[in-house]
């Protein structure tokens, strides 16, 4: 009978998951589009590359999206119960608050390792392709990025640009200076004009100098290479150098062996999932208490606002990791023993049989 139960609450509960998981995924996914096809308005970004980077970040979201969606599943789901009274006849049939959490565990361990492998592996990898599709697409429009008489750089100072003139129809810079650093080595380049063709589908950006001189440096300031030159071929899309070290897009294992306060934020967060996960469908079971006849998601708006607070709190936990205010230990996991402490006070505490 008690399996009977428990295989009864897993497909209720579960059924409720799949549609809010799939409506947050849509949501979130439809926030994305809008705010690229903004961002694509500004700043040149291809159709392709929207839809692209729009998968990538939902990619990215689904390991705060599925737990969020079996949270919300389990308080929905287990009010209703409580709603309809079934609840009180559980209870009667000698079935407590246990057999619940038991049922809400079968979906929260299997889906806490799936957070897991989101988190440590499937993260990393979407942040990297995002990375180097937003490299790749900014060194496709250089040209049409570019202002006269500014000096136009990439961010991170690896690469800046100044024109003279500009002409965004033709592709074509005048007068060029341009900064490169690549490594310990520093590139200038000066010339009379600049072309940008535009690639072909699979090809390389790049861009195409005329009539200029190619100095390079070593990082001491000493002179290694002076080139003067008819026509020369600058490649726009080296990824690696475009978008550099990104402890987002870092393998778990190099986080893992690094010591800066940043990586170990970013390795205990990624660590922290499958945990988070655990004790947030484990939470959903009290807060999804209610007296019958109440409201079958009477307990949503609580349930939220919990929530709420345990996400910032982790938040506020890996900013002060990242900030080197709380070292690694306790770093990133007093939220979630506090989290801990108050799912057990609910279940077997004072709480334990307020509605």
């Amino acid at each position: 009978m008690p399996r009977l139960i428990e295989r009864y609450l897993v497909r209720e509960i579960g059924a409720v998951w799949l549609g809010v998981a799939v409506v947050l995924v849509v949501l979130f996914a439809s926030f994305s589009t809008m705010r690229l096809m903004a961002e694509a308005a500004s700043e040149t970004l291809g159709l392709e590359t929207v839809l692209r980077l729009v998968g990538l970040r939902t990619l990215i979201a689904l390991e705060m999206l599925l737990p969020l969606a079996l949270f919300l599943a389990v308080v929905m789901g287990l009010g209703r119960l409580h709603s309809d009274s079934e609840v009180v006849a559980l209870r009667a049939a000698g079935i407590g608050e246990g057999r619940l959490v038991v049922a809400v565990a079968w979906l929260a361990v299997p889906l806490g390792v799936a957070a897991g492998v989101l988190a440590m592996e499937v993260r990393p990898w979407a942040y990297d392709m995002s990375y180097v599709l937003e490299a790749r697409e900014q060194a496709e429009s250089l040209v049409e990025r570019i202002r006269a008489d500014r000096f136009e750089s990439d961010g991170d100072g690896e690469r800046v640009i100044h024109a003279r003139r500009v002409d965004t129809a033709a592709r074509r810079l005048e007068e060029v200076y341009i900064y490169r650093r690549d490594g310990q080595h520093r590139d200038i380049f000066i010339a009379r004009s600049a072309v940008q063709p535009a690639p072909a589908p699979g090809g390389r950006p790049i861009l195409v100098l005329e009539q200029g001189s190619a100095y390079r440096f070593e990082a001491t300031g000493r002179t290694r290479l002076t080139l003067d030159f008819k026509r020369l071929t600058l490649h726009l899309d080296e990824t690696d150098a475009a978008v550099g070290y990104k402890r987002k897009a870092a393998a778990t294992a190099a986080l893992a062996a690094s010591e800066s306060p940043d990586d170990t934020a970013e390795y205990q967060w990624r660590l922290s999932r499958p945990a988070a996960t655990v004790i947030l469908a484990l939470l959903a079971v009290p807060l999804s208490r209610s007296t019958p006849r109440r409201g079958r998601y009477g307990r949503v708006f609580v349930a939220v606002v919990a929530y709420g607070v345990y996400y910032n709190l982790s938040s506020v936990a890996r900013t002060w990791v990242e900030q080197g205010t709380v070292p690694p230990l306790p770093g990133l996991w007093w939220p979630h023993i506090l989290a801990a402490v108050v799912l057990v006070a609910l279940l077997y505490g004072p709480f334990r049989r307020r509605a």
